[in-house]
């Protein structure tokens, strides 16, 4: 069975790093200082308490980079 509430996010090789990601959820987003990329600080699922800041990250990006993936 297949929970409905579960999230993940994905990252396209095309984000501009442009900082709005991490101002709407740095407990979730970070820029890698060695690789200068955006990443997540988690591997799997989102936790419940960050998927509204994940969701404005998503709805907030510049270039459409980030995407919910189940």
């Amino acid at each position: 069975m297949i929970e409905e509430n579960r999230m993940k996010l994905k990252i396209e090789k095309y984000c501009i790093r442009c900082g709005v990601s991490v101002e709407a959820c740095p407990e979730l987003f970070e820029i890698d200082e060695k690789s200068c990329l955006l990443q997540l600080k988690c591997e799997d699922e989102i936790p419940e308490k960050l998927k509204a800041g994940a969701l404005k990250a998503v709805r907030d990006c510049a270039v459409g980079a980030i995407a919910v993936i189940q």
